[in-house]
């Protein structure tokens, strides 16, 4: 078995120590909307899964498909918060 490419990080596409998780995420990026661009980092949020590129946030839902799709830039902030639910949720 042959594994994933390596990721290169950010706009200067940086090297880092090898991480198995990064590397699949930068792959699934190359299949979405995101082809192209830098990979920055990537988020598991227990099915979906959020992937950053140096200029875009996108967002996967359980089956792969896109569910949010934003340029970097028209993010001014971002608050995280503790959501009390039976299932599992995210807002």
């Amino acid at each position: 078995q042959i594994r994933p490419r390596r990721a290169f990080y950010g706009r200067d596409r940086r090297l880092r120590p090898y991480v198995f998780v990064d590397a699949i995420s930068a792959a699934i990026m190359m299949r979405t909307k995101l082809a192209g661009e830098n990979y920055l980092s990537h988020v598991d949020m227990g099915g979906r899964v959020a992937i950053l590129s140096v200029r875009r946030f996108l967002l996967l839902g359980d089956d792969g498909e896109t569910q949010l799709l934003i340029k970097l830039k028209n993010i001014k902030r971002v608050t995280l918060r503790q959501i009390d639910s039976n299932g599992i949720e995210w807002g």
